[in-house]
């Protein structure tokens, strides 16, 4: 217990005095372990202070402290203080970046605002202005947040010359305060990047219908909440494979050859059963139908959840069908081995993706069609070593005509040192950006639709994290996996109204 004065108030030293709080003349000669303060030698045969306390000489525990101040500037020096430059110097090319970004944003909608001559002047104008406003808005926050590391980068240069001070010129007593005001680096010394707003246009190729349309200014203005929120989540009792929401915050899960249809708490609305071995799914937008592909005869398959009927064989491809996705046009997009094909819904093919230099489809795991410029993404395995069948995962992005947009392979995500980036599971929203499950890092990355790096909207603690799904409304769907492969389902909105 520690030491009171006659008020019952704890009393407290002065930094740097070596005389007694108790006895003002007595010069402080041992540290008490129980009352965690320096004492003198009459408070040890003290019975009112440290009698019955453990205490120990200053000299001994000088020398602990000592050592731990040592310790501090070593990682201050070593560690703290270049972490802080790096970020620091980080910001100078966010900030570049940033002022890049709308630029390149304004050029794309003056050229397309040509086309539409006088009618389109003013909106070009209220675009631009908005451009300018989020950009220095931007910039306000970047430059604010670098004020702020190099503040605690100044601290920190100002805290270790004066421990060296202690430790060269100091008293014991000042080497052990010194020691007792050391910053605790378990907590988080960096502060996060703060969110930032952005804009990103989506030009059409046929300047018509309704101005806004024509200049290309969709809705892809949007702000991202501080910290996504998680409306429900709940247990599944499968090990669920896929998930679909609908318009009624439902959701058909995968699990085997059973589809089940859920409430947003977990309650079943409806169990299918099939007797065909099912592989990759996908619910088609325009009808809510289940279509499905067939792995032992390479069949596409399709059935209504509104009929008792079985399911009904659509049409047979010649190779394994590895994925799946219906387009909102109601076409069939087919992930085989080494291709990406576009049927009809009676198996006619309209077009086949041609492999590139950057972009070669080996192993398809995943087929995403974005709602608002009908780009397709696909979640994709290259062989990186064909003899140890070492695969490097990444996700390309394609036009509606199965061109090559961009691939992305994890740049500028925020992953610890040495963690390879590896994508499990990928889905749009209804902005047009990307959202990655990072299956290395238990996470849920926002890619904008034109392959930037956005921010990390979900960390999956204590689970692995699984696949994603999304609703109407952008409430993300996500599975998490513990150890003891129990499913944990959250709905999770990260977009402000």
């Amino acid at each position: 217990m520690a030491c009171t004065d006659p008020t019952g108030q704890i009393p407290v030293r002065i930094k740097g005095s070596t005389k007694c709080l108790h006895h003002k003349q007595k010069d402080v000669i041992y540290f008490c372990a129980t009352c965690k303060s320096l004492v003198c030698s009459k408070c040890g045969i003290s019975e009112n202070h440290c009698k019955q306390h453990d205490l120990r000489d200053i000299s001994d525990v000088a020398a602990d402290k000592t050592e731990e101040v040592r310790t501090f500037i070593d990682k201050v020096e070593k560690q703290e203080l270049p972490k802080l430059k790096l970020e620091i110097q980080k910001i100078d090319r966010k900030v570049k970046e940033n002022s890049e970004i709308f630029i390149e944003t304004s050029k794309k909608v003056k050229a397309q605002a040509n086309k539409c001559k006088e009618e389109i002047d003013v909106l070009t104008v209220a675009f631009l202005s908005l451009c300018n406003k989020i950009e220095f808005a931007n910039e306000k926050l970047l430059r604010d947040y670098q004020t702020e590391l190099q503040l605690i980068h100044d601290n920190l240069v100002d805290e270790t010359k004066a421990c060296k001070q202690s430790l060269q010129n100091g008293t014991e007593v000042e080497v052990f305060d010194a020691a007792d005001n050391l910053p605790d680096f378990e907590k988080q010394t960096i502060p996060e990047l703060p969110v930032m707003e952005t804009a990103e246009l989506y030009p059409q190729e046929i300047v018509s219908g309704l101005l806004k349309q024509a200049l290309g200014l969709r809705k892809t203005l949007y702000k991202l909440m501080e910290e996504p929120f998680i409306l429900t989540k709940f247990t599944f009792p499968d090990q669920a494979t896929a998930i679909f929401p609908t318009e009624r915050e439902q959701a058909w899960i995968r699990s085997g050859n059973s589809v089940a249809l859920v409430d947003f708490n977990g309650n079943t609305v409806r169990d299918l059963r099939n007797s065909v071995v099912m592989g990759n799914m996908s619910i088609a937008p325009k009808t809510g139908h289940v279509w499905f592909a067939g792995l032992e005869e390479n069949t596409i398959n399709e059935f209504s959840p509104k009929s008792s009927e079985s399911a009904i064989t659509k049409f047979t491809i010649k190779d394994k069908p590895r994925r799946l996705c219906i387009t909102r046009n109601n076409r069939v997009l087919v992930g085989t081995e080494d291709k990406l094909s576009l049927y009809t819904t009676s198996g006619v093919v309209l077009r086949t993706s041609v492999n590139t230099a950057s972009a070669i489809v080996i192993r398809p795991w995943k087929i995403v069609e974005c709602p608002v410029t009908g780009n397709i993404a696909v979640g994709n395995e290259e062989i990186v070593n064909w003899d140890e069948d070492i695969l490097n995962s990444h996700v390309i992005v394609f036009d509606e005509d199965l061109t090559t947009q961009f691939v992305y392979r994890g740049e500028d995500t925020a992953g610890s040192s040495g963690t390879t980036f590896a994508p499990g599971s990928i889905v749009y929203d209804y902005m047009g950006n990307l959202l990655i499950a990072d299956y290395s890092r238990n996470t849920i990355e926002l890619i904008s639709g034109t392959g930037k790096y956005i921010r990390r909207i979900h960390t999956a603690e204590e689970y692995w994290q699984g696949n994603l799904g999304m609703q109407p409304g952008d409430v993300l769907w996500t599975l998490q996996i513990s150890d003891s492969n129990t499913d944990e389902i959250l709905r999770i909105k990260y977009y402000t109204n």
